[in-house]
């Protein structure tokens, strides 16, 4: 008796293969372990809830995300390494050239900040209030 499509190698849930969704040690693909890319991974580069990793959502030039150009492994990815929409990036959200934070440009975390050294709307000044300065100036006619 002969059954079709018995004891093939195609399917999914691949243990140490290179893409694909729930893969153990492998490049890219969803909830993979270390691997380069994929959601929810740990020590992999790229890929959201990872920890040790370098990736992110909606990064450029950076390793790791679906829907990714050049890379190994992910979603809809072409030649990429894993992540969500990313372009050749190391990681971070809607970052551009940066290590991490979100909304950040060619800077090393943070949310919206720009390359500043904190302080409040600060002058340099020593303070002082209004000062009354007088002096007893007696005038009179001594005859």
């Amino acid at each position: 008796m002969v059954m079709a499509g018995a004891n093939s190698d195609s399917g999914g849930e691949y243990e140490e293969g290179e893409g694909g969704n729930e893969s153990e040690e492998s490049e890219g693909g969803n909830e993979g372990e270390e691997g380069e890319g994929g959601n929810e991974s740990e020590e992999s580069e790229g890929g959201n809830k990872s920890e040790e990793g370098e990736g992110g959502n909606v990064s450029e030039e950076g390793e790791g995300c679906n829907e990714s150009e050049e890379g190994e492994g992910g979603n809809e990815s072409e030649e990429g390494e894993g992540g969500n929409e990313s372009e050749e990036g190391e990681g971070g959200n809607e970052s551009e050239e940066s290590e991490g934070g979100n909304v950040s440009e060619e800077g090393e975390g943070g949310n919206e900040s720009e390359e500043s050294e904190g302080g409040n709307e600060s002058e340099e000044s020593e303070g002082g209030g209004v000062r009354n300065v007088s002096e007893n100036v007696e005038v009179g006619i001594y005859s």
